[in-house]
């Protein structure tokens, strides 16, 4: 398996699993971004699409929409792009 879908897999699933466990007292989700989330999110497939692991965490990092289905890419979500994109 290519070393940048597990890294994309690995990481996606990671913060995922940490942005459902980040809840304040009233059973809210909180989270913290630096940018757009919308940016963050278009920022994440180019990442995906240039090969750029670094790109890739930091798009999560800033909040990108891991199950976002973008329509410039088929409609696929960033993971479902990253194994397609693999070799």
């Amino acid at each position: 398996m290519n070393l940048l879908i597990i890294v994309a897999l690995t990481t996606l699933l990671s913060v995922a699993n940490s942005q459902a466990k980040c809840q304040d007292r009233d059973g809210k989700k909180t989270t913290t971004t630096s940018t757009d989330p919308k940016s963050a999110t278009k920022t994440l497939f180019a990442a995906i699409a240039s090969r750029d692991v670094g790109g890739i965490k930091g798009a999560i990092r800033n909040g990108a929409d891991i199950n976002h289905a973008n329509r410039n890419y088929g409609m696929q979500t960033p993971i479902m792009f990253a194994v397609l994109k693999g070799e």
